[in-house]
């Protein structure tokens, strides 16, 4: 089981606005993304070899939707709606909690990117993301949906682009209002095409999440590992992308946690299925 457990978290990959994505896009064109994730998990990663035990099962179902548009030919905006299908069961040993489920919005998105730099394939931006406090929290079955707070996440990003191959990285710091500790985001990947079409997209990539120390108090949400002030976490990811026309990909991807490294996660890793269109 540790050996098919280490095989899963190498075949990871990432959500969410801090996504190493350092290209615009031209001024009118877009690019859509809609797709769900689902992760179950009784245990939580803590930096140690053994997992810290919820006495419970917690399942995390998120459907969302992304997307980018060109403002200018240096200026993109983008967006993420996720919204969160959560439930907990077989809870025992913990007599001020008990089963259920919460669906609710998670945390709304938004972002501007401007590009400083593109020539001979290199690239280099800037990003301005915003978080808000927009998820919900059962405080009976210590559910969570989101964080409880309005965040402001300023990044750097490069990157290098070749004709059978891409890399990109990002480096933010994310302020968080409510007592959430703050947080260092960073995030490196690189792929390439593959196929006569270049049909085929294998992405591999790590990401990196560092937590301050805080006041906010998780309460019972602790019993769930989820969206907790002060998790951290190094997360090895792979995805694969498949292009059956030039507009439309479909995107399979999985991610997990290092467990030496990661703190206060779910020690399952996730898996995840997307449905993406450019014009």
């Amino acid at each position: 089981m540790r050996f098919f457990y280490l095989l899963l978290l190498c075949c990871t990959a990432t959500s969410g606005l801090i996504a190493q994505q350092a290209w615009t896009r031209a001024k009118g064109s877009y690019y859509v993304q809609v797709g769900g994730s689902f992760l179950q998990s009784n245990s939580l990663l803590n930096g140690t070899e053994d997992p810290i035990l919820l006495n419970r099962d917690v399942s995390d179902v998120t459907i969302q939707g992304y997307g980018e548009y060109g403002l200018t030919s240096k200026l993109m905006i983008s967006a993420q709606l996720p919204l969160k299908l959560l439930s907990v069961d077989n809870t025992v040993g913990q007599p001020n909690l008990k089963d259920g489920s919460l669906i609710a919005l998670s945390n709304v998105q938004a972002a501007l990117t401007y590009n400083f730099y593109q020539k001979n394939g290199w690239v280099l931006s800037g990003k301005t993301g915003f978080s808000l406090p927009t998820a919900k929290f059962d405080e009976a079955t210590g559910l969570r949906s989101g964080f409880d707070a309005f965040s402001f996440t300023p990044s750097l990003m490069a990157g290098l682009g070749r004709n059978k191959f891409f890399s990109s990285a990002e480096l933010g710091y994310v302020l968080r209002s409510n007592n959430y500790s703050r947080r260092i985001a960073a995030a490196w990947q690189i792929g390439g095409f593959w196929g006569k079409k270049k049909q085929f997209i294998p992405i591999l990539g790590i990401e990196l999440m560092r937590s301050g120390k805080s006041d906010f108090d998780d309460s019972t949400s602790k019993s769930t590992g989820l969206y907790l002030n002060e998790q951290s976490y190094l997360s090895p990811n792979l995805k694969i992308g498949y292009k059956p026309n030039p507009n439309i990909t479909l995107w399979l991807s999985a991610g997990g946690g290092l467990g030496y490294i990661t703190r206060n996660i779910a020690a399952s890793p996730g898996l995840s299925f997307t449905v993406s269109y450019a014009n």
